[in-house]
């Protein structure tokens, strides 16, 4: 946990991270979208690659050069359950409003929500369990 808190910890990554992941894949964008400064973002970006959770691909718009967007690897769209996560935690905790945002199930239209569960399936109450220390 110390280690991806130290790597991804500071904001304008997660906020990087919630942008590609809500769609906002261009430089331009994401730099409009976050009122950030272009050094920063590039610096970030590079990060991100760097660390496998962003991969660069290439667009074009006719009659213009070629461009690279930012896209979520693997890793990054792992990444998108522990930023939900927040999200709902900071709705809970800190005392503003809610988000206006909800993720839902593309079939069924409900409303989806973070839970632990176990290896079949059932919700399990987080605050019950215990850890397991494996050993070599």
């Amino acid at each position: 946990m110390a280690d991806a808190a130290k790597l991804l910890g500071d904001s304008w990554t997660l906020l990087i991270l919630r942008g590609v992941s809500y769609g906002v894949t261009r430089f331009d964008d994401l730099r409009c979208e976050l009122g950030i400064s272009s050094a920063t973002l590039s610096n970030r970006i590079a990060k991100l690659v760097d660390l496998g959770l962003l991969e660069k691909r290439q667009y074009q718009v006719p009659n213009a050069r070629a461009r690279t967007e930012y896209v979520l690897s693997q890793s990054g769209r792992g990444f998108g359950t522990v930023l939900f996560a927040m999200m709902r935690w900071a709705d809970t905790y800190l005392g503003k409003e809610a988000s206006p945002l909800d993720l839902v199930d593309p079939e069924t239209g409900k409303v989806l929500d973070i839970a632990l569960v176990d290896d079949q399936g059932a919700i399990t109450d987080w605050q019950k369990a215990v850890p397991l220390v494996h050993t070599k």
